[in-house]
């Protein structure tokens, strides 16, 4: 066979020394290049770095070159409105207030007319008012049945003490005295009530408003009592344990069903009556209790919207209540 020349040795080494050379060569280029690339970067860091910062809000407020600021309101509103949620500054000259003016007493037309009412809570307020008039409530009843078990008592013993064909006309107590029974009997829960409505903001109560409720709330209660049990003793019963029969039964009705709706019925009217009083000068509106039914006549009140304090609400009324079951409250429009 025939055998390839072996190469000179003294050619072996050039070929060696220039690829060498090439490889040296294009790893300076690479690494030129490398430094030319982050020379570059940090340059461009430094000139950010450097570059004063520009308060966006201060150039919103500079205007672009060729444009005038905007002088007209509607034009600005007709601008807000095509921008959907971008903001066009209203301009106007310095000192000019940007809020038009309300309509009455600093609130504007629809809150006026009750179509825009602040956001207060309603149901904290009644919360409130009955956490603290309850109480008095449930005392009061309690005070007048013991008064009602008292007379009914008296006047069963008087009877039994008559004799079969003793004249019992005299068996009803004394109007004015027994007026007077049931205003001390009630009175001091009254006052309480008074002091509730009063505090609700932040002032004392005054005196007669307790005092005068105390001697309706006793007339009230007395005018059907009297005129029933007068008619039963008025009537000729010849038995006289019927006529007890009689007498315990038109207790029995008022113990049991009459005057819880009407001492609840004064308790709020002497808190409505006090918290009027002491109420500032301002818009309230009619609020029905969220928790039971009223009469369409509050619920005209309340739809009706507010009303200058003293002025009457649509039913004819000052404050609430407006009747016997109306557990109403008149609200301020700030508190």
């Amino acid at each position: 066979d025939a055998q390839e020349p072996e190469p000179e040795q003294g050619s072996t080494k050039p070929q060696i020394d220039e690829l060498f050379a090439r490889l040296r060569a294009g790893r300076e280029e690479s690494v030129a290049h490398a430094q030319a690339v982050l020379g570059e970067g940090a340059a461009a860091d430094t000139a950010i770095a450097e570059a004063p910062v520009t308060d966006e809000s201060a150039r919103d407020e500079e205007p672009a070159q060729g444009l005038e600021p905007l002088q007209d309101r509607e034009s600005v509103k007709h601008l807000t409105s095509l921008g959907g949620r971008e903001h066009v500054e209203d301009r106007r000259p310095i000192g000019e207030s940007s809020e038009e003016p309300d309509a009455v007493g600093g609130l504007d037309e629809a809150v006026v007319s009750g179509s825009a009412l602040p956001d207060i809570d309603d149901d904290r307020v009644f919360q409130e008012r009955d956490r603290v008039v309850e109480p008095i409530e449930q005392q009061l009843i309690r005070s007048l049945k013991r008064v009602l078990m008292d007379e009914q008592n008296e006047m069963l013993d008087y009877l039994r003490r008559l004799s079969p064909a003793a004249d019992t006309s005299d068996l009803l107590p004394d109007h004015e005295p027994q007026v007077q029974r049931y205003v001390a009997a009630v009175r001091p829960f009254l006052e309480e009530a008074a002091t509730a409505g009063a505090a609700r903001f932040g002032v004392e109560a005054m005196d007669h408003t307790a005092a005068e409720a105390s001697v309706a709330l006793a007339r009230d209660l007395l005018e059907g009592l009297r005129d029933r049990l007068a008619r039963h003793v008025g009537e000729a019963v010849t038995d006289q344990s019927d006529l007890a029969t009689a007498i315990s039964s038109v207790f029995r009705e008022w113990k049991t069903t009459r005057i819880e709706p009407l001492g609840r019925h004064h308790v709020l009217t002497v808190y409505g009556r006090a918290a009027f009083e002491a109420a500032p000068e301002g818009l309230y509106r009619w609020a029905v209790d969220p928790e039971q039914e009223c009469s369409p006549d509050c619920v005209d009140n309340e739809l009706a919207g507010p009303v200058p304090k003293g002025e009457r609400f649509p039913t004819g009324v000052r404050h609430p209540p407006a009747h016997g079951a109306c557990r109403c409250i008149a609200i301020p429009l700030s508190t």
